[in-house]
């Protein structure tokens, strides 16, 4: 691996882990919401994903430098099926 991507993937961890550390303070201004995360804060949230998407462009905000995920509310279990 690069020391480029080696870097982006530690910089991505440290946000995902900041954002599971924080999601019970983040539930209170974020329920439903999807929120963008870079350097450990929140940068941008809304509850429409594309329309977060189209402000983090607007934003000049590379995504894939970025955590992006929905707070859900605390009690929701989400099903999957494969």
């Amino acid at each position: 691996m690069s020391a480029s991507i080696d870097k982006n993937f530690d910089l991505f961890s440290k946000d995902l882990r900041w954002l599971s550390d924080n999601l019970e303070a983040l539930r209170l201004n974020y329920e439903n919401k999807y929120v963008l995360v870079q350097n450990g804060a929140v940068v941008l949230s809304n509850a429409d994903y594309d329309k977060l998407l189209a402000a983090a462009e607007g934003n000049k905000i590379d995504i894939t430098k970025a955590v992006i995920e929905r707070i859900m509310p605390k009690n929701v279990q989400l099903l999957l099926l494969g």
